[in-house]
Formats: C-alpha cells, sequence, structure tokens
C-alpha cells in the first residue's frame, strides 16, 4: 500500500470579502499593489495606520523589556549574581525553542562576564519540564541560582525543592498559566498581574526581551536565534514575532553567526536568499530532529560554539540526526496509512487513532499532525513498547483536542500521564486500555458538533492571470514581500483562478510525483504552474481542460534569473 493509494479528504473552498473601496483608499493611502491591498482588507487591515504598523513592523516597535510583569526583578537578581561570582545554571528545553532560548541566556551573561552552566533535559530520560533530581543536582554542584527557559511555569514540584535547599529560581516561560508558581520571579509575557501589550512571545522571544534588559541594547547577534525559535514554536507571526522574525531573517542574510552558517550549508541553501521557509523546513527539523532521537545539548553546545570548524562538525552530526528522523518517520507514516486502508470506515468517524508496535516515540507527533492535516481529522498517533503506550495528538482547526482527551481522561482515567493544548496534546497509558481509549475519544470528538471534518480552504482575493504578466509583476511581487514573513497567524496569500484552460502539462519528479502545466493568460501568452504532489492527478489537467484552481504566487530564482511561480494548493 503506496501513500498515494489513500486520497486525502477534499476542502471545501471559501472566499474572503472585501470592500473595493477600503482597497481603493488602502492601496493610495501605502502605495500597495492593488491587488495586495485587496488581500490585507480581506484580513481585516481596513485601517491605514494600523496596516502600516503591520508593513513597518521593526525593532522600534518592539516593548521595552522592563515593562514585562517583574523584569526589573529578574534582572536585578540576575546581576547580582554576576557581580557576586554566583554559579548559575540555564535550565532549557529539547526543541528548538527550548534550545535557542537557552543559547540566547547563555551567550548574554557570557557577555556580563559570567560563564553560566546550562541543561536541556533528556526527551526520554527527563521528559519535558523542570525536575526535582536536577534541581538537587545543580545544589549538590554550588548552584545558587537556576534561570529557566521555555519552561517552569508548572514545575511546581521542583520549584518547592529549590526553596527548600534556599536555591533562586528566575522562571522565564509562555506557556499557559493555570496557577502561578512560586518562583524568587516569574517572567512571562502573559502574566495574570502584568500589562504587558504582547502575550504570544515564544520561549526564546521571551529570552531574548531578558537579553535585551539585562545588556541594555538590541543584541544584533541574537535575534537570529529569536526568529528562529518563534518561526519552529508556530506561534502567530504578528506584532512582536514578526518583528522578530523580520530583524532575524535581516540578520541572516547580511551575517550569519558561526552555528547558523553551518546549519545552513548543511541544509545546502545561501545564507543571501534564506527566508521563513527556509528556516521553518529546513533548519528547525534538523534541530527539532535531535531532542527527538537523542540528547539535544549537541543543538546548544552547536549554537554556542564560536569556532566554524567545530560547528560544521556539529551541523553534521545534526543532519546525521535529521536523515534517521525522516527515515522513522517515513516508516512510522506508511505503516499508519496502511492501518487506515484496511480500516476504511476509520475515515467517516470524527477523529482517527493510530498504534504501533516498536514506533520511535520521537516521531509520533509529526506523524499525527501530518494525518491530521491530510485527513482533516483530530488525530492520535501511539508508540506501544512492552505493556504500555505513549501518544502524541494533533488537533484541527475549531477543535479542542486537550478538552476531549480531558474528558476521556475525567471519565475514565485511563491516562497516567497527560498534558497537552488545544491544537497538541500528549499522554501515556496502559496498551490493554487502548480500545477503551478509541471508542472515548471518538464519543468525545463526536461531541463538539460545530466541527467540520471536511477542512477549509480560505481563498483572499481573486486572480486574473493577466495581473502576473511581466511588465506588472515586479511591483506585485515587491508588494507581497511587504506582507512576508509567513506563517502561523499571517499566512502565505492564496489566490482563486477560475476557469484556467491548460495548455500543456508533463510530469516532473523521479517518479512523476509532480506536475508542471501551463494555463492560458487571455493575452495570447501562457502562465506556468507547478503542482507538488499533484503527479496522479495528471490527466485532470490534460491540454484543453478547464479548471478552478487555488494558488500561491511565489518569486523563483534559477540561474541568477527571477520570475514568478505559481505553486498550485488545490483544484476543482
Amino acid at each position: 500500500m503506496t501513500q498515494t493509494s489513500l486520497v486525502s479528504t477534499r476542502k471545501y473552498w471559501m472566499g474572503l470579502p472585501a470592500d473595493e473601496h477600503v482597497v481603493s483608499r488602502l492601496a493610495q493611502d501605502l502605495n500597495l499593489h492593488p491587488l495586495v491591498a485587496r488581500v490585507m482588507v480581506a484580513r481585516g487591515w481596513t485601517d491605514s495606520v494600523r496596516a502600516l504598523e503591520f508593513l513597518q513592523a521593526d525593532r522600534w516597535t518592539l516593548a521595552n523589556p522592563l515593562t514585562m510583569y517583574d523584569m526589573l526583578g529578574a534582572v536585578t537578581r540576575i546581576h547580582k549574581a554576576v557581580a557576586m561570582a554566583e554559579k548559575v545554571l540555564i535550565y532549557g528545553d529539547y526543541d528548538v525553542d527550548g534550545t535557542c532560548a537557552t543559547a540566547i541566556v547563555v551567550k548574554t551573561l557570557r557577555k556580563l562576564g559570567l560563564d553560566p552552566e546550562w541543561f536541556v533535559p533528556s526527551r526520554f530520560r527527563h521528559g519535558y519540564g523542570l525536575h526535582p533530581e536536577v534541581v538537587e543536582q545543580a545544589q549538590a554542584r554550588g548552584v545558587s541560582l537556576i534561570i529557566t527557559v521555555d519552561t517552569g511555569i508548572t514545575g511546581y514540584q521542583a520549584l518547592t525543592r529549590a526553596r527548600e535547599l534556599q536555591m533562586d529560581v528566575v522562571v522565564t516561560d509562555h506557556h499557559q498559566i493555570d496557577t502561578l508558581p512560586e518562583a524568587t520571579v516569574v517572567v512571562h509575557p502573559g502574566h495574570p498581574q502584568g500589562q504587558y501589550p504582547f502575550p504570544h512571545l515564544c520561549g526564546a522571544g521571551v529570552a531574548f526581551q531578558l537579553a535585551r534588559a539585562l545588556l541594555d541594547e538590541f543584541p544584533e547577534d541574537l535575534v537570529e536565534l529569536a526568529g528562529l525559535a518563534t518561526l519552529a514554536d508556530q506561534v502567530p507571526l504578528l506584532g512582536e514575532n514578526r518583528v522578530l522574525v523580520r530583524e532575524g531573517l535581516d540578520r541572516l542574510r547580511r551575517a550569519p553567526g558561526v552555528a547558523m552558517a553551518s546549519l545552513l550549508k548543511v541544509a545546502g541553501m545561501i545564507p543571501a536568499r534564506v527566508d521563513e521557509t527556509v528556516l521553518a523546513y529546513q533548519v528547525a527539523p534538523r534541530i527539532n530532529a535531535v531532542g527527538r532521537l537523542d540528547d539535544a545539548n549537541l543543538v546548544v553546545e552547536l549554537l554556542l560554539t564560536e569556532d566554524p570548524v567545530r560547528a560544521d562538525v556539529l551541523a553534521k552530526r545534526v543532519n546525521g540526526y535529521n536523515q534517521r528522523r525522516q527515515s522513522l518517520q517515513a516508516a512510522v507514516e506508511e505503516d499508519a496509512l496502511a492501518q487506515i486502508a484496511l480500516q476504511p470506515d476509520w475515515l467517516a468517524q470524527p477523529g482517527l487513532m493510530v498504534a504501533g508496535v516498536g514506533w520511535h516515540e520521537g516521531v509520533i507527533g509529526i506523524v499525527a499532525g501530518k494525518l491530521a492535516s491530510r485527513f482533516h481529522r483530530p488525530t492520535l498517533c501511539i508508540c506501544v513498547h512492552d505493556s504500555l503506550a505513549k501518544g502524541s495528538g494533533r488537533g484541527i482547526a475549531n477543535f479542542n483536542l486537550y478538552q476531549v482527551l480531558a474528558q476521556v481522561q475525567q471519565e475514565s482515567r485511563i491516562f497516567t500521564a497527560f498534558g497537552g493544548h488545544q491544537a497538541a496534546a500528549g499522554f501515556s497509558l496502559l496498551a490493554a486500555n487502548l480500545e477503551v481509549l478509541r471508542d472515548q475519544f471518538l464519543r468525545a470528538a463526536a461531541g463538539q458538533k460545530e466541527v467540520d471534518v471536511r477542512g477549509q480552504r480560505v481563498c483572499d482575493a481573486p486572480l486574473n492571470l493577466a495581473d502576473v504578466l511581466p511588465e506588472v509583476l515586479p511591483g506585485l511581487l515587491r508588494d507581497l514581500q511587504r506582507l512576508a514573513p509567513f506563517g502561523q497567524g499571517n499566512p502565505q496569500p492564496v489566490w482563486f483562478v477560475k476557469d484556467a484552460v491548460v495548455t500543456d502539462v508533463h510530469t516532473m519528479g523521479k517518479t512523476g510525483q509532480h506536475l508542471k502545466a501551463w494555463l492560458k493568460t487571455g493575452t495570447g501568452s501562457t502562465q506556468p504552474i507547478v503542482a507538488f504532489g499533484y503527479g496522479d492527478d495528471l490527466a485532470a489537467f490534460s491540454p484543453g481542460s478547464r479548471r478552478h484552481l487555488l494558488v500561491a504566487l511565489e518569486e523563483n530564482h534559477w540561474q541568477g534569473q527571477s520570475s514568478l511561480q505559481l505553486r498550485l494548493l488545490d483544484w476543482k
């Protein structure tokens, strides 16, 4: 059974309305191409002043870090540690956000003259979070101050143990606060007693603001790490997150740090051409692969080194982990798709659950996400080892996965460990309870009546192919780039092409898995379009056929030349 044997759920299309009078005014006020102005209006940017703030997003729009609740307390305690040459431990996490945040704070303290210890827990030996035994070990080594990054907000037991050992802990985190921990200082952009204007920073974003406060400057060399982590953690690319990614990309293109230069090299990327897609789909997965399969301290070592030769060696090791991750992921995904093919009735249910003996724990979250996206159903992917099972879940739009699994736990008490949020969750249980979990998960998922498991494609604006002719192209591409970076909360614009006429088509790729077609523009010329992963639809694009299309407009660089590229997203 190949992956192409299963067809994903066909999504419905929804166009966003836009007042043409407002579009015209915005285009004139901001000197924007009308098509780009239409996208902005459709997305709610109808006020010219607010729209200009969105477009300009630069470092000067970042809030003063000292306005974050108790940031002054953190700065005061850390400066005391520097002055007294105390032993300090930076305690991070094993994903991109946690490792980048760790490197940001370690580098900051080194600039202040203090060389701290750092620790990143193992996914397999420790699990996520702040652990009492690590606190005890640190105290035994003479550590008097722990600074957490991207973690700590739920480390109640470890924080209690730190107090008992008369250790201070500065918690910096961005995860949801249920109950405020009793730490020396808690720095959080969404602190219930604070008034920080942007609560959606990732852990490295909070760490970067801490670095700004400690150094009393904008640390140019650290912003690339904050930008990378912001993309990888899929926080909304609006407000301060948009600034961090923009500034980080600018730094990478001009003068990448030693570690980032090596990571780009092993990914085959040129710094001058780096964009948010390269970071999100080439660099971030390589970093995450290490923590998924082994000890992520390797990543922190890479991010901290200033030796280019050492960085190249470590980056190659990181790349090796990513290749192994890809192989493991492909095997689990193939097994999961085979299960679904044998149980076609699963696709008529409100959720998916797949489980396999021996599946690697480090990749089940990725596979759950891919299945959820492909079949547009909340998905649980579970690995079974002996009598124990560990699972990872991914949700879909307008579906609260955490709420559903919390209901399962309340009714059955089958989870031995459970946590997460609306879009993702992790859990453990006895393998003997897997069928109980399937039944209760599907029953609870069915209770979320408002969820449409067909899924949807949101279309920003209609597109006439005559609008992308060479003579109008430069202004359109320039203004589209003003909307970037694209990602969570600010997706790449989607365009609707009505009744496109195909003049020619051929397959691409080693196995013919991709298509390239040419479309009539209505002016006597043709416009190429690429369709990655649509090789099985070759017959639907035979010359002379008419199709409604959803496309992305992208700039393609080839042999020193730039051209417009239409990329197919969906067709009818």
